[in-house]
């Protein structure tokens, strides 16, 4: 909506578009400038350029995507655009600059409230000069956790045509279309988050991923124990959670590594010298528990926890499912693996994956690698990791794994969702409450695990002869409207 906020826009036409839903959103408009009191300024604006090419508009566009969020902040590069400019999107329809600017002034107090920084994310899909130089075309995703009670999760998909009709070449005309109908986009608002309630679970383990320590899982950056992925999952029913305890500095240890000579022939075995101290405390953990458990291996926690039930006999004796949030599956380029071989050495192995055993792999497309980006920023830091991981920086994937990595094939499930890899934002060392073991993002798989477990409670019913394989479920997609 161009004032409620700019990105909420849907199908191209906005007579497509129901009176009702117009009524509404023109309502809100109103009611949000007459609480504001921000009136648009009739004085006139002083230009720092007389003209601008198309290449400085377009790049000035992807700043305004990528650096300011202007799809939630409404943070435009006015040099850009013509005082006369009219903004069109299937609910709402204006002219003028100045009125832009102070409908979203008005705004701005509500977005920040409700929609901070830190619980949402802009992904620019593309930026392109259209065909003929009369306009410039983008295409973006929106995504958001809502801080209301009900905790509605946002995500949206559209584009954006951006007509260079106005005075020295500046954008005349802003065209938005979605690719989701308006009602459909603003009932994500009105939706509650569902909280997925395990019955009966099995005892829940998680593998922390490299570089992590237990305490991330339960008291992140120190916050509050009810704000940890443990304290969630217990929430949902989950009566007995443990986290293998792996302390940061623990990490070092892989430096035993050095001392294999596989190691450096990038050979690697994963019960080599680098990885079996954390393989020996999974372990421990798990068989601590007294009966099978599900796994949920964090990052590099996840094909470490696919290197325990490589061992077939342990893993019927001790694992119900395992579940991998942000993993590494796919070997990485030799050049550049980190496992120095062990994960392709795990792959090459896996053809024989232990029965009774169900998967599920969880990957997200929430941040899309940019070398262009400003260093540090979370486009920038997921271009160096994605090229790493698969030699490919300019793709999408959860601002540390990319996806086309992240799916295990084979598995019974595969999930792709809107959220960040771990507990910080990507690049930054600020807390996040949107990654895969946030409150609200955790039904977003779990409900999957749910059907896994009763699936395998059904066929452990079933006469052993003759008993159907597990098939492999078609990727998913979850947490999105599009």
């Amino acid at each position: 909506m161009l004032a409620l906020p700019l990105a909420c826009q849907s199908f191209s036409d906005i007579s497509r578009t129901s009176p009702a839903t117009r009524q509404l959103v023109s309502g809100l408009t109103a009611l949000v400038n007459t609480l504001g009191g921000a009136k648009a300024s009739p004085a006139p604006r002083e230009r720092k350029y007389a003209s601008l090419p198309s290449s400085m508009v377009l790049e000035g566009l992807r700043a305004d995507f990528v650096e300011r969020e202007y799809l939630w902040s409404g943070k435009i590069t006015p040099e850009l655009y013509d005082e006369d400019c009219v903004f069109t999107d299937p609910t709402l329809s204006f002219r003028g600059l100045a009125t832009f600017e102070s409908n979203l002034k008005n705004l701005d107090p509500w977005i920040e409230r409700f929609v901070p920084p830190s619980s949402r994310a802009v992904e620019l899909r593309s930026l392109r000069l259209a065909e003929g130089g009369d306009a410039i075309e983008a295409e973006w995703r929106m995504t958001a956790a809502l801080s209301l009670p009900w905790r509605p999760r946002f995500s949206l998909a559209g584009s954006t045509r951006f007509t260079l009709g106005g005075e020295g070449g500046r954008i005349s005309a802003y065209d938005e279309a979605w690719a989701a109908p308006p009602a459909a986009a603003l009932a994500q608002l009105l939706t509650p988050s569902r909280r997925v309630v395990l019955r009966a679970p099995p005892p829940l383990v998680i593998l922390p991923g490299f570089g992590n320590d237990q305490r991330d899982y339960s008291t992140p950056f120190g916050r509050p124990e009810e704000e940890g992925f443990e304290a969630a999952l217990r929430r949902r029913g989950v009566a007995e959670v443990r986290t293998v305890p792996i302390r940061r500095a623990a990490w070092l240890r892989v430096l035993a590594g050095v001392a294999d000579p596989r190691f450096w022939r990038a050979d690697a075995l994963p019960e080599g010298p680098a990885f079996a101290w954390y393989l020996d405390e999974a372990r421990r953990t798990v068989e601590a528990c007294g009966g099978r458990v599900l796994l949920v291996g964090h990052s590099a926690g996840g094909w470490l926890a696919r290197a325990l039930c490589s061992d077939a006999a342990w893993a019927r004796a001790h694992v119900l499912g395992v579940v991998t949030l942000g993993t590494p599956h796919a070997s990485p380029p030799p050049a550049d693996d980190p496992t120095r071989g062990a994960l392709r050495n795990l792959n090459l192995r896996w053809a024989s994956r232990p029965p009774g055993v169900f998967f599920v792999s969880v990957a997200s497309d929430a941040v899309v690698g940019d070398e262009a980006a400003p260093r540090g920023s979370a486009a920038a830091v997921a271009f160096a990791s994605y090229r790493m991981v698969c030699g490919d920086g300019r793709v999408a994937g959860d601002g540390v794994v990319p996806l086309n990595s992240a799916h295990l094939e084979g598995a019974e499930a595969q999930l792709t969702l809107r959220c960040f890899h771990s507990i910080n934002e990507p690049g930054t060392t600020r807390p996040t409450d949107d990654w895969y073991g946030a409150d609200a993002v955790v039904d977003l798989w779990l409900g999957e695990v749910a059907e896994q477990l009763r699936s395998q409670r059904l066929r452990s019913l079933l006469p052993s002869f003759g008993r159907p394989a597990s098939p492999t479920l078609p990727s998913k997609r979850m947490g999105t409207t599009v």
